[in-house]
């Protein structure tokens, strides 16, 4: 049995993600986006599932609250806006254009996450090895929010 790492799942669900989401835009029929779209959501939540584990495993106990609510506040804000975008793209009759935008954002998002959050950072000591990387844990906690929409 493999053992799948917080930061690495939150790297898988972002990679399948982007493959879901070229799926969709590349659905011959109604019936393959559907499952474009079912595999797109089974990503997603992987995303918002690991990036809850991380924000655990990788912030203190006394920002987790504010970083949690960051990130929540995010993902409603995409939520609501993401029929909106959709529409616009509907309106434009490029629906397939929502999905294609996202693409490369995805494929940023992905590696990113694969070659920059560490799989955990138990200690303090080890927390302060990595300055850089509060900025970068709230980028990539925003960056999911707006990728999440979909």
């Amino acid at each position: 049995m493999v053992e799948v790492r917080p930061a690495k799942g939150y790297t898988l669900g972002a990679g399948l993600f982007a493959v879901s989401m070229t799926a969709c835009a590349v659905a011959p029929d109604i019936g393959a986006l559907i499952a474009a779209r079912a595999a797109q959501g089974w990503a997603g939540g992987l995303v918002a599932g690991s990036g809850m584990a991380l924000i655990t495993s990788l912030f203190d106990a006394r920002l987790r609250t504010r970083i949690i609510a960051i990130s929540q506040g995010t993902f409603t804000a995409c939520h609501l806006s993401g029929p909106i975008v959709g529409g616009l793209f509907a309106a434009m009759n490029w629906w397939r254009g929502s999905f294609w935008t996202m693409v490369p954002f995805m494929l940023l998002f992905t590696w990113l996450a694969y070659s920059k959050i560490p799989d955990r950072l138990d200690t303090e000591a080890e927390r302060r090895r990595f300055p850089g990387l509060p900025m970068l844990r709230l980028a990539l906690l925003a960056t999911g929010g707006v990728l999440h929409r979909r």
